[in-house]
């Protein structure tokens, strides 16, 4: 993996984040996933259990589901606007 570039965006969606739920929302191969992944590992969890990513089988079967980690935290649901619910 490469350098982290910054994104403009990160102080923005930190700070949400204290309080809400974020959508990162953007063209194609501009850093969405990067940025999400960038966090989650930042403030110390595991990409293992906190990423989820709808293209992959296994994880779209538990989003179906609603088997999430327990507990509170950063969740990533990545590629989500492919589920029709």
């Amino acid at each position: 993996m490469g350098e982290y570039i910054h994104r403009y965006i990160q102080k923005s969606v930190l700070k949400d984040l204290e309080r809400k739920m974020v959508f990162i929302g953007g063209p194609r191969q501009s850093g969405k996933t990067t940025l999400a992944k960038h966090l989650c590992r930042q403030a110390g969890y595991s990409l293992e259990e906190r990423y989820l990513n709808w293209d992959a089988a296994a994880d779209r079967e538990n989003i179906i589901k609603e088997q999430f980690p327990a507990g509170s935290g950063i969740l990533i649901l990545d590629e989500i606007h492919k589920y029709s619910r």
